[in-house]
C-alpha cells in the first residue's frame, strides 16, 4: 500500500526524518517514481544527533542540528541548494480534529478548529502553530477536519538549523504523515492503525484510508526492553543492547523488491542459543533470560497496546469506528514474533509492511544493504532493517508539496 506522489518537480528531493537520536535521510530521484510505481531512493544517508541537540521533538541547539544536517546531505552528496522535506514528530507537533460548516472556506476551516472546537493530540497548542487543513470526510452540512501542525518555536528552530546548510527547506510535516505516505495507497478506504516502533519512542497513527485521524507518541521504544533486563536482571547495558539487537531477526533476512507481510512464530527464546554462544557475555541460565526477555517484550506490547485501547474506546476522538487492523512498521518492528503478540493482545490483524519503494545499488546507498554471500556473484540486497530505518524519510520525500 503507498500514497503515490506524482509531483512535477525536476531535481531530487532530500526527505529527512529529524530524530531525537539520529537524523536519517534519503534522496529520492525525480520525478520520485519508478516505472514500477515505487519511488527510487538514489541515497541515504544516517547521522547521530549530538546529546541534547533535540529532545523529544524540541530543537535545543540548532547550530548542532545544523552541523549534522550538514554531514548528512554531505553522506547524501546533495549538498548545495538540495531541497528538504523535514517530518519530525515530538510535543511540538501535533493533531486536532473537529466538525465545521461544509460551507466554510479552507481559512475558515482552520480558524474554527484553532479557536478550540477540535480536540488536541497529545500536546500541539494548534492556536500558535504553522498549520495545515485536510478535509477526511464529511456529510451535507458538516465537514470533519483534520489539522496538522508544528509549533512556531519548532519552525524558527528548524529555519535556524537550515540557514547554517545551504539547503532548501520546502516543507515540515509530522512523521506521522510521511509513514502514512509511504505505506498507505490513495484509493485505500479502510480503517486502521499505524504502529512505528522506535528505539526510544513508539509512534501510534490512526487512519481512514491514507488521511491522519490520530497521532500520538509514546515513550517507549526497544531501547527500553534493553533497560529492562539491565536493571531487573543484572546484565551489563551493553549485554542488554546486544542482545536485544541479536532478537531483530530480520536484520539479516534478504527483503523483497516489493512490499510485504512479514513476521516470525519464532519465539523470542529460541535466539538465546545464540546469546549464550556469541554474545560478548555467556547466559549462565539460558532459560532465565529467555523468561526475562519475554516478560519485558510483554510489558512492551501491554504498553502500547493500552494506549491504542484507550482512545479506541473514544471514536470521536480516535477518529475511527472500526480499526480494520494493526500495521507495524520501525526498526523495533522487526522483534521476532511481534506481530502475533500485538494480534493476540488486541484482538487485531497485525502484520509488518515496508514502504512502497526501492533502493538502487550506487555508492550512496551500499552502506545500508547486505551482501548475500550464498547467491552466486554475492548479489547485494536492501535488508528489512534498512526499510523500516528510512520509511520516514523516504515518505517525507515522495511529499506532494515540493515542487
Amino acid at each position: 500500500m503507498s500514497l503515490l506522489s506524482r509531483s512535477s518537480r525536476a531535481h531530487p528531493t532530500v526527505g529527512i526524518d529529524l530524530g531525537s537520536t539520529e537524523i536519517r535521510a534519503v534522496k529520492v530521484a525525480a520525478p520520485g517514481l519508478g516505472k514500477d510505481g515505487k519511488a527510487t531512493v538514489v541515497a541515504a544517508a544516517a547521522r547521530p544527533v549530538v546529546d541534547g541537540a533535540v529532545s523529544e521533538g524540541r530543537i535545543l541547539s540548532p547550530l548542532a542540528l545544523g552541523a549534522t544536517l550538514d554531514a548528512v546531505l554531505d553522506g547524501l552528496g546533495s549538498r548545495r541548494g538540495a531541497p528538504l522535506a523535514v517530518a519530525v514528530s515530538g510535543k511540538l507537533t501535533g493533531l486536532t480534529q473537529g466538525a465545521v460548516n461544509s460551507q466554510f472556506t479552507s481559512d475558515e476551516w482552520s480558524a474554527t478548529v484553532r479557536s478550540g472546537l477540535g480536540r488536541i493530540t497529545p500536546t500541539l497548542a494548534v492556536a500558535d502553530a504553522a498549520t495545515s487543513v485536510v478535509a477526511i470526510g464529511h456529510d451535507t452540512e458538516l465537514m470533519t477536519l483534520t489539522v496538522a501542525g508544528a509549533h512556531r518555536d519548532l519552525m524558527g528552530a528548524l529555519d535556524q538549523a537550515v540557514n547554517h546548510t545551504p539547503a532548501h527547506l520546502v516543507n515540515v510535516e509530522l512523521a506521522a504523515s510521511a509513514l502514512l505516505r509511504a505505506h498507505v495507497h490513495t484509493d485505500d478506504d479502510t480503517e486502521g492503525v499505524l504502529v512505528h516502533i522506535g528505539a526510544s519512542h513508539t509512534l501510534i497513527v490512526g487512519r481512514y484510508g491514507p488521511h491522519l485521524t490520530y497521532v500520538e507518541s509514546i515513550p517507549e521504544g526497544v531501547n527500553g526492553i534493553a533497560a529492562r533486563l539491565a536493571a531487573d536482571f543484572g546484565i551489563a547495558s551493553a549485554d542488554a543492547a546486544w542482545l536485544t539487537r541479536t532478537l531483530w531477526a530480520t536484520d539479516r533476512d534478504l527483503a523483497p523488491p516489493v512490499p510485504s507481510l512479514f513476521g516470525s512464530d519464532i519465539e523470542v527464546e529460541d535466539v538465546f542459543d545464540t546469546f549464550a554462544d556469541t554474545g560478548p557475555a555467556a547466559a549462565s541460565n539460558q532459560e532465565e533470560y529467555g523468561q526475562a526477555f519475554t516478560t519485558a517484550v510483554d510489558q512492551f506490547v501491554d504498553t502500547i497496546s493500552s494506549a491504542i485501547e484507550t482512545v479506541q474506546d473514544d471514536p470521536d476522538r480516535f477518529g475511527l469506528d472500526d480499526p480494520g487492523g494493526v500495521v507495524l512498521t520501525g526498526r523495533g518492528s522487526l522483534l521476532s514474533g511481534l506481530p502475533r503478540r500485538f494480534e493476540v493482545r488486541l484482538g487485531l490483524p497485525t502484520h509488518g509492511a515496508l514502504p512502497w519503494a526501492s533502493f538502487k545499488v550506487n555508492d550512496r546507498t551500499r552502506p545500508f544493504l547486505y551482501t548475500d554471500h550464498s547467491a552466486a556473484g554475492g548479489g547485494l540486497h536492501v535488508p528489512s532493517e534498512t526499510y523500516h530505518r528510512f520509511a520516514v524519510a523516504i515518505g517525507a520525500a515522495m511529499t506532494p508539496l515540493v515542487a
